[in-house]
């Protein structure tokens, strides 16, 4: 794990979304996997500025959303399906072809795994993920606890988790569960960025460093193991407690 301390949310997400392009420069059929949070909104606004601006192929990339709240997707607000429209899929003009979102309104969720994992094997893989991580430690909705071997799965989220909800569908609704991809298939991935702003997130990014080796009890932990491939991009706010 390399680890990148950065001034401010913008020059994070300045930075972030140049290590994106690049990336879908030199993997231009490349399979990306993208996070729905509010860290990514500003990289992603970078990132369709420098793809407009430096004329960057997006024809043959594939997308893949990394996790949704059940019960919750097309048309709900503070759903991930809705975010990575509003984002990512539509101001970079990808089409319905190049895309999977898992859809938390379908309740065969086991089709929708199976789905999900045939689709980045069909891609021979991830190319690149862009993760957040939450308060508690979890990638996606891999809460802790999880397998860091499991692919994609259904998952009873934490308190943390369900707290939160209310910052994206404007009100705190009644979600439990959520899907998300596996941390065994993002961290196959060639390129891993993890990106952590703003002071709330100082605790776990300190306990996450003091850390002597990965632990299922913090998800975000396991990047820990994966030497160059994964880059922790942080602000100096969420770095306060590895840095006094």
């Amino acid at each position: 794990m390399i680890t990148q301390i950065f001034a401010s949310h913008d020059a994070m997400s300045a930075a972030s979304a140049r290590r994106i392009a690049e990336h879908i420069r030199k993997y231009p059929t490349g399979l990306i996997c993208l996070a729905a949070g509010f860290t990514q909104v500003e990289t992603l606004e970078k990132l369709v500025d420098i793809a407009r601006d430096e004329r960057i192929a997006v024809e043959g990339l594939s997308f893949i959303g990394l996790d949704e709240w059940l019960g919750y997707g097309a048309g709900d607000q503070g759903s991930c399906y809705t975010f990575h429209h509003r984002y990512a899929i539509d101001p970079l003009g990808l089409t319905p072809q190049q895309v999977f979102l898992f859809d938390g309104r379908d309740k065969d969720t086991a089709r929708a795994m199976k789905d999900a994992d045939a689709y980045i094997d069909r891609h021979g893989g991830i190319s690149l993920t862009v993760l957040g991580v939450g308060l508690n430690g979890h990638l996606g909705f891999n809460e802790p606890g999880c397998d860091p071997l499991s692919r994609s799965h259904v998952v009873e989220l934490a308190q943390t988790s369900r707290d939160i909800s209310g910052k994206y569908f404007g009100t705190r609704v009644p979600v439990t569960h959520g899907i998300t991809l596996g941390m065994k298939d993002l961290f196959a991935s060639r390129d891993v960025l993890v990106q952590c702003t703003g002071a709330h997130k100082a605790d776990i990014m300190k306990k996450l460093h003091s850390m002597p080796a990965p632990d299922r009890s913090v998800p975000v932990s396991h990047i820990k193991a994966l030497g160059h491939s994964c880059t922790l991009m942080m602000d100096r706010d969420s770095a306060a407690g590895i840095t006094a």
